[in-house]
């Protein structure tokens, strides 16, 4: 029959991306990427031999030569889901085309609350059964969040296994480089760090509000990082009429602009600039 799968193919057919095109948020891992192209290999040679190994716990599956391009891609698919179940804590995530990754300003309109957290410890849900890590606020930076601990769902601590990678304090756009590792969101944290917790209530419970591949759980080295100066301007801009907000926000850019001192305030001014070209 001949090869019929190739990366290209599933990317265009499955993903929606057009051979040659990437999304600026899409970014495998190289295991990732590993797997799929010995998935392929699999089963492009699956019309050579009479029967799948019970390589993953499945049933010896016995192929002919008339096995078509649609079933060794469901194959391929099979195998890819068990692999990324298998090799991390967190559950698959798929976004529609259409997906918009919230800025900061939308992410900060968004939540009810917004708290300075310190990682603590995990446990397992006696309800679902599925672990958690619990978040202690240790400041307030928007609303009235009033419990003591907020649990985030599917995430651990960090161990030997499973590693953390600490957010750029520099970089104001992108979101830590672990949410884009399977789960649309981090769900691996060192202990005692400090996050960024944006959160909602949600049938009358706090609950974390993560939203696929935004700035929703980055860590910070202290109260006055970057990021935190960031998010507590936003959340006075967003306080604000929204009649007056693009004005006091081109004010802002034009003040930072000034100011030659601060190392942080050329960033500040470029990601309002930012927010700004985006239509806001």
């Amino acid at each position: 029959m001949g090869n019929c799968i190739t990366v290209k193919a599933i990317m265009a057919k499955y993903f929606m991306i057009p051979p040659g095109k990437s999304p600026p948020h899409f970014r495998p891992m190289p295991a990732l990427t590993r797997y799929l192209h010995l998935g392929i290999a699999a089963a492009n040679n699956l019309d050579r031999s009479p029967a799948l190994p019970n390589l993953f716990n499945f049933a010896t599956i016995n192929l002919r030569n008339e096995v078509g391009c649609m079933t060794k891609i469901v194959i391929v698919l099979i195998l890819l889901t068990k692999i990324s179940l298998s090799a991390a804590p967190a559950a698959a995530c798929a976004v529609p085309a259409t997906y918009h990754i919230p800025t900061t300003i939308e992410l900060v309109e968004q939540a009810d609350a917004i708290v300075l957290a310190r990682v603590g410890g995990s446990h397992a849900d006696r309800k679902s059964g599925l672990i958690r890590a619990d978040l202690t606020p240790i400041s307030l930076l928007k609303g009235q969040y009033l419990s003591n601990i907020v649990s985030l769902e599917g995430a651990i601590l960090a161990n030997n296994k499973h590693h953390a990678t600490p957010s750029d304090p520099r970089n104001l756009v992108d979101a830590n480089p672990d949410a884009f590792s399977g789960g649309c969101n981090r769900n691996v944290f060192n202990k005692d760090a400090i996050v960024v917790a944006f959160l909602r209530v949600k049938n009358g419970e706090w609950v974390i509000h993560a939203p696929a591949f935004s700035r929703a759980l980055e860590d910070v080295r202290s109260s006055d990082a970057l990021w935190v100066k960031t998010v507590r301007l936003y959340i006075r801009i967003a306080s604000l009429p929204i009649a007056q907000r693009r004005h006091e926000m081109l004010s802002e850019v034009a003040r930072l602009s000034r100011e030659n001192m601060d190392p942080d305030s050329p960033l500040l001014a470029l990601d309002l600039k930012r927010a700004l070209s985006v239509g806001y």
